[in-house]
């Protein structure tokens, strides 16, 4: 046993396609890394813009980051827990934004909430308006990011 890589022929071919497939992920933040000029890099960050942007960013995020836990915890245990048909159609309907080209998700959000959105004029009744508005960053990172979360927490409970 020992851990030794000549377990099997696929080893070799396996980590190759390994090596290839993390050279294709990192490879483009290198160049940029590299394409880059330090003088640029201090420009940006001592933009008067940039610390709002930043703290912008970290705020969405962590909002987005606590609601997705917090709502999608129970959700990936019932996934988890249930064999029912309800839940397997679920389960097949909360992984559609990670197949969905990100622009088509963001075009049905506004489809959605937008001020001519299916739920636009009853917001906007009510004094709401969604577009272009930190809550709207907020929507956008769950939508995306929650089905990614919801199925490693279903698949974490059914271990």
């Amino acid at each position: 046993m020992g851990g030794s890589w000549r377990q099997s022929p696929l080893t070799g071919i396996g980590v190759l396609f390994g090596v290839t497939l993390a050279g294709l992920l990192l490879l483009p933040f290198f160049a940029l890394a590299i394409s880059t000029p330090a003088s640029d890099l201090l420009e940006g960050a001592t933009h008067p813009l940039f610390a709002s942007a930043l703290f912008l960013s970290l705020r969405t995020t962590l909002t987005s980051l606590s609601l997705t836990v917090v709502l999608g915890t129970p959700l990936a245990w019932w996934l988890a827990s249930s064999s029912s048909k309800t839940a397997r159609v679920t389960e097949a309907l909360i992984g559609l934004p990670i197949v969905i080209p990100p622009a088509v998700v963001g075009v049905a959000l506004l489809q959605t909430f937008g001020r001519e959105g299916l739920l636009g004029p009853a917001l906007g009744s009510v004094g709401i308006a969604l577009p272009f508005t930190e809550i709207s960053v907020v929507l956008a990172q769950i939508v995306v990011s929650a089905p990614f979360f919801i199925q490693a927490g279903a698949s974490a409970f059914r271990e």
